[in-house]
């Protein structure tokens, strides 16, 4: 796997994805201090990146996707806050222990509701 300074990234992540929901990889690389690149309307890291974790760029425009890239090597101190912010998202709100008693708690509701 990639190595990430805690001071300074040494990486980043691209999603070339044209839709992933819930894309597990980028929430890794993000908690382990790479900033993240994707696609805008492709799944759920838009949401993501939007909360300061990298750059989203317009849907399938790869030369956009390369000037993202570019952008945050070119950057770092944009890119050590992108890091910075994914592993502060990451800790905060998609940790197991986080995200799992929210998730029991809504299927809890939703089968009260059904019953």
């Amino acid at each position: 796997g990639a190595h990430c300074s805690r001071s300074r990234p040494r990486t980043f992540v691209t999603l070339l994805s044209r839709d992933d929901p819930f894309p597990l990889a980028c929430r890794v690389a993000a908690a382990s201090g790479a900033p993240v690149v994707c696609f805008e309307a492709a799944g759920g890291m838009p949401e993501f990146t939007a909360r300061g974790t990298g750059l989203s760029v317009p849907y399938l425009d790869v030369e956009a996707m390369a000037d993202g890239m570019a952008r945050l090597a070119r950057n770092p101190s944009e890119a050590a806050t992108c890091a910075l912010r994914g592993r502060e998202e990451v800790s905060a709100h998609h940790l197991p222990g986080r995200t799992g008693p929210r998730i029991l708690n809504i299927l809890a509701q939703t089968t009260q509701t059904r019953a």
